[in-house]
């Protein structure tokens, strides 16, 4: 995947990308786990999957969420779980990154449309 080969703080084999309903209109959701030692700047990181998503497929990324190492919705046989993390998205249960210290502690936040 695009984001995987080209934003470095994203773990490999841990992204999903799925579309939401917002506003009557399809938008793209961008779900990724990071590795704790590359994530001092989410802000910046959030901007780079927009700008490597659009630039290589032209498409606008609504909402980029990070998630703690492990915390990727996944199978018993290790595939991603691409619904899943979508209805976590929805009601608000994925354990995302928010700051430094979600790295290490995860939290619940509210996401999504």
């Amino acid at each position: 995947m695009t984001v995987e080969e080209q934003v470095p703080a994203v773990r490999t084999g841990n992204v999903v990308a799925f579309g939401v309903n917002v506003d009557e209109r399809e938008r793209v959701v961008v779900v990724a786990e990071i590795r704790p030692e590359a994530a001092t700047d989410l802000r910046g990181l959030r901007a780079a999957v927009r700008r490597v998503v659009a630039a290589q497929h032209d498409i606008h990324v609504h909402d980029v969420v990070f998630l703690r190492r492990g915390t990727m919705p996944k199978t018993t046989s290790g595939k991603l779980q691409r619904r899943t993390c979508r209805d976590r998205y929805h009601s608000g249960a994925l354990i995302v990154v928010d700051d430094e210290s979600d790295l290490v502690e995860g939290r619940r936040r509210e996401r999504g449309a």
